[in-house]
């Protein structure tokens, strides 16, 4: 199936000496792939379809079903489009034209409620504003959406941990999305070069379409952070999860 009308911007953050590759079909539904999935979402100024990425998550270790996916603010909010997401929808390890799962609808979204005040426009470039207002965009964008039908697996779902910035020094990541590859699933990893107060930086190639992806342990499911957005120098940023962070994630939840 090919999501019509889907309105995609190949802009590429390449980062030397680190290129995604495309998820092999028979990985797809394997961990941590089968975990992420495509975001597709429509917005009130429009027909068109726009995507991004997000992750399902569990309250605890032990859980190994949920109603609940991890994703950025921007994926769910556009000042550009009109506002709030109207409609909202997941495609689970979409590899296209590989579709192993059934898509699910979404009940409700949520982001923080700063957030709609720091959103940027789509058609800004980061290098026209002050860092203050960067930083002050990065730290609310994560949100969370809520399915209509309960997502099932066969082991423990991914969690959002919080980390000090000892544990995550150099730390080993990978982010597993979409974008590079249009619908098809792309695979990076590298290390957390970067760890400020409330957001991470790293040097792992993205593209339009990857962010909400969760920054992933690469030896485990812990997530510590969200991809949000590229900068102007040779590494990415995201929303790190923090004490207030993880909190009101589970208020959502």
């Amino acid at each position: 199936m090919k999501i019509d009308n889907l309105q995609f911007e190949n802009l590429f953050k390449p980062i030397p000496g680190n290129n995604p590759t495309r998820v092999a079909n028979d990985k797809i539904r394997t961990s941590p792939f089968h975990y992420v999935g495509l975001l597709v979402v429509t917005f009130p100024n429009s027909t068109l379809e726009y995507i991004g990425t997000a992750t399902i998550i569990g309250k605890s270790k032990e859980d190994k079903e949920s109603l609940y996916l991890l994703t950025c603010a921007h994926n769910l909010y556009s000042k550009n489009n009109g506002g709030k997401a109207v409609k909202v929808k997941f495609i689970r390890a979409c590899n296209f034209p590989e579709l192993p799962f059934p898509e699910v609808e979404a009940e409700s979204w949520y982001y923080p409620d700063r957030y709609e005040k720091v959103d940027i426009p789509n058609d800004v470039p980061l290098r026209f504003l002050a860092e203050n207002l960067i930083q002050e965009n990065i730290d609310l964008d994560y949100g969370i959406v809520k399915l209509k039908e309960t997502v099932r697996c066969d082991a423990s779902l991914p969690t959002i941990e919080v980390k000090t910035d000892e544990e995550l020094s150099n730390k080993k990541v990978q982010i597993n999305g979409y974008g590079w590859f249009n619908e098809a699933m792309s695979h990076a990893k590298g290390e957390l070069t970067g760890i400020q107060p409330q957001s991470l930086l790293y040097p792992i190639s993205t593209a339009k379409g990857a962010s909400g992806s969760a920054i992933m342990d690469q030896t485990s499911l812990d997530i510590f952070g969200v991809h949000t957005r590229e900068t102007d120098e040779n590494f990415n940023r995201g929303v790190r999860i923090t004490e207030d962070v993880k909190k009101q994630i589970l208020e959502w939840m």
